[in-house]
């Protein structure tokens, strides 16, 4: 079950990702020039608002924050890919072979 769910969540990471490679490329060919989408941008888009860095009263809320200030500039397509791949890497260790009896 948690191996389903594993390959389900990487699937789904695996699909934003291309999502988000297709846009950056439709993109870069109308303004000629490579252009990345990044993870802050992606997350305004969905309707996301990062939080204040300074100012949070909550200490959760306040390294929430911290942390998308530092992965808020990297490209959404790439850390949605790195996440499924993961993911999917995740979900794939435990599997053995089925064993064939020799006759």
């Amino acid at each position: 079950m948690l191996r389903f769910l594993a390959r389900l969540i990487g699937l789904i990471f695996l699909a934003i990702a291309a999502v988000f490679a297709v846009g950056d490329i439709a993109r870069s060919i109308a303004e000629n020039s490579a252009r990345l989408m990044s993870l802050s941008d992606a997350l305004a888009l969905v309707g996301v608002a990062a939080p204040p860095v300074s100012g949070a009263d909550d200490a959760f809320a306040e390294s929430l924050a911290s942390l998308l200030a530092v992965v808020g500039p990297w490209p959404a397509s790439g850390v949605f890919l790195g996440l499924s791949l993961l993911l999917l890497l995740l979900a794939g260790l435990g599997r053995r072979p089925p064993e064939r009896a020799l006759s």
